[in-house]
């Protein structure tokens, strides 16, 4: 991937302040719907999988076909932002998400939506690594500092958000309104940022020394990696969960007082309802079984993050014994 970089524009320098300002927070704003858009999908996964009429199993992929396809293009924005230019990288960047968050609430069955999500992962991950090239480049000295706060305060909040805002969309509208939300501040950035953003220029003659065997293995490899970590994570939490279920099962009998007080109100609830005595038990005994399972996957997840901890500790101990890098 050789050849020199676009040369810098004198107008990404000598605009005025507030000029920056807007057109950075432009950019922020197409990389938050980029990234809370993986927060709103997976809270409303079931949703999805039962206006797509499928199962568990294939509608995990709908999550799982964004994040490996976003964790491909990220490393590869900085050559295409090269060869296109930040301003109009960004802008095909977010007209493809636009396009693809359209195509993807138009989904007709959950190949469809898997191929679309795919897609659209591909086309918005350039958004995410181009806003911090933009901050460095439109920012010096503390404007520098407080623009990198900015992009990790908005990283934060979008997981955040994520899960409350695809609720309320999924519970008020429909699981398309996940999608179509992105519609209108698409449009936005797609029109604004190449009027705004002035940093570089194109230099397509890039495009002939590339490496590009270089290129797919690197593609290639880091989907694969993206897999094995989200297989893995669901084998760890599936694992871990039927663990603490099978441990909290065998407390749960009619020996133990308060799971015959919890089954007895529960029976009682139903019967008043008009509820058979022996329907209103199965029924009472289900809840138990769903509440047991509930405090099993809690217990499974916080057992992942103990692990996710111990690994930053160990690569935290490591970093004294990295070698610094020689400066020519």
């Amino acid at each position: 991937m050789s050849g020199t970089g676009a040369a810098p524009l004198p107008q990404g320098v000598s605009m005025p302040v507030s000029q920056k300002v807007f057109a950075f927070a432009s950019m922020c704003v197409g990389m938050f719907i980029a990234l809370i858009d993986i927060q709103i999908v997976s809270a409303s996964l079931r949703d999805i999988g039962g206006g797509l009429s499928a199962g568990d199993d294939e509608t995990v992929w709908v999550q799982t076909s964004y994040l490996i396809a976003e964790i491909i293009i990220i490393p590869l924005s900085g050559l295409l932002a090269r060869v296109m230019s930040t301003r109009w990288l960004f802008a095909a960047s977010a007209a493809g998400f636009t396009v693809m968050s359209l195509l993807c609430g138009w989904a007709w069955n959950i190949q469809s939506m898997t191929a679309f999500r795919a897609l659209q992962g591909l086309a918005g991950g350039s958004m995410i690594p181009l806003v911090f090239t933009t901050a460095f480049a439109f920012f010096q000295g503390k404007q520098r500092v407080i623009a990198a706060a900015t992009i990790g305060g908005l990283a934060s909040l979008a997981p955040t958000l994520g899960p409350t805002v695809g609720g309320w969309i999924t519970e008020n509208f429909n699981w398309h309104w996940l999608f179509f939300i992105n519609i209108l501040p698409g449009i936005y950035i797609t029109i604004a940022v190449p009027r705004l953003v002035k940093i570089d220029t194109p230099d397509p003659s890039l495009l002939r020394g590339a490496d590009y065997q270089s290129v797919l293995l690197l593609a290639v490899s880091l989907g694969c990696l993206e897999y094995t970590l989200i297989a893995l994570r669901g084998t760890v939490i599936n694992d871990r969960t039927n663990f603490h279920y099978s441990r909290l099962a065998d407390h749960l009998s009619y020996a133990s007082l308060p799971v015959t007080d919890f089954i007895q109100k529960s029976t009682n609830q139903l019967m008043s309802q008009g509820v058979s005595p022996e329907i209103a038990n199965s029924a009472a005994l289900k809840n138990l079984s769903a509440l047991a399972l509930r405090e099993a996957r809690t217990q499974a997840f916080s057992d992942a993050f103990w692990f996710i901890m111990l690994g930053f500790l160990i690569a935290a101990l490591l970093v004294p014994f990295m070698k610094k890098p020689q400066i020519p």
